[in-house]
């Protein structure tokens, strides 16, 4: 499945260089389990499919009115 995220970001955001995660997809270099649970991890985070989820801490809304004396 394709996610559309580019090696870099991947490979950046599981705390390897891009080269390195070239080499594994290559078949150059052989991950460890511990690499691999974390690629896995982190390519679930950038699934496409998978629900945007939000969380706001502290929202400020502000309504115009027209009542003024």
């Amino acid at each position: 499945m394709a996610y559309g995220i580019s090696q870099g970001k991947l490979a950046v955001a599981s705390g390897i260089t891009r080269e390195y995660l070239n080499k594994i997809e290559s078949g150059k270099m052989k991950p460890s389990k511990e690499l691999l649970e974390t690629l896995h991890k982190e390519l679930a985070r950038f699934n496409p499919e998978a629900p945007l989820t939000m969380l706001f801490d502290y929202v400020k809304i502000r309504f115009p009115t027209l009542d003024i004396q």
